[in-house]
């Protein structure tokens, strides 16, 4: 279990990468490589958010709230980047999808414990 200031950190490093392989996926017209900059990330941000939830002494988190987060970071990441391909240049579109990340990330997290 990470401790709150943690939680900043893993959420910031979770839209980095959400943003990085969204920017990957979105530089080609491939359907292929938007998957993958989705289910990848997806993939692995639901195996970290299992880990955590498993080490939670106390069952303050639904695993429910990991599962979601996982699935939908990475997709708002990736339909922002894909949004923004030919609109705009690589750097505003990486940072886009980072903060498109980042938000979704908090949003859910509001929505699990005031909702």
């Amino acid at each position: 279990m990470l401790s709150p200031d943690m939680y900043w950190l893993a959420f910031a490093l979770a839209a980095v990468l959400c943003g990085t392989a969204a920017q990957f996926g979105a530089s080609r017209d491939s359907a292929l490589r938007l998957l993958l900059a989705w289910i990848g990330p997806a993939i692995l941000l639901a195996a970290l958010g299992y880990l955590d939830w498993s080490a939670e002494t106390v069952k303050e988190t639904p695993l429910g709230t990991y599962l979601v987060s996982a699935i939908l970071t990475p997709l708002v990441a990736v339909a922002t980047a894909w949004l923004l391909r030919r609109r705009a240049r690589r750097s505003i579109q990486w940072s886009a999808a980072v903060a498109a990340s980042f938000f979704t990330e908090l949003g859910v997290l509001v929505a699990t414990f005031f909702f």
